[in-house]
């Protein structure tokens, strides 16, 4: 987009073995509950390390469980 400031990323991410990148967790910024038919789904809006804030995304709480090393939701 012409005109607008982009923040480069500046530092080389991290791959396995396979090539995908992998995210740390470095905090929850806000979260919602979402509803499926009859249930309610809990969702974490995540910035992770090394990434910007444009970059956060949105995972639900079965993601995190998944995933325990990456974040205790319980104590944040």
């Amino acid at each position: 987009v012409i005109g607008q400031k982009f923040k480069a990323q500046t530092e080389l991410l991290e791959l396995d073995e396979e090539g995908r990148i992998i995210l740390d967790l470095e905090k929850i910024l806000q979260t919602r509950t979402k509803r499926l038919r009859t249930i309610d789904i809990k969702e974490y809006l995540i910035k992770w390390n090394n990434l910007s804030i444009e970059d956060a995304s949105w995972e639900d709480e079965g993601f995190l469980q998944q995933h325990p090393g990456l974040f205790n939701v319980e104590n944040n």
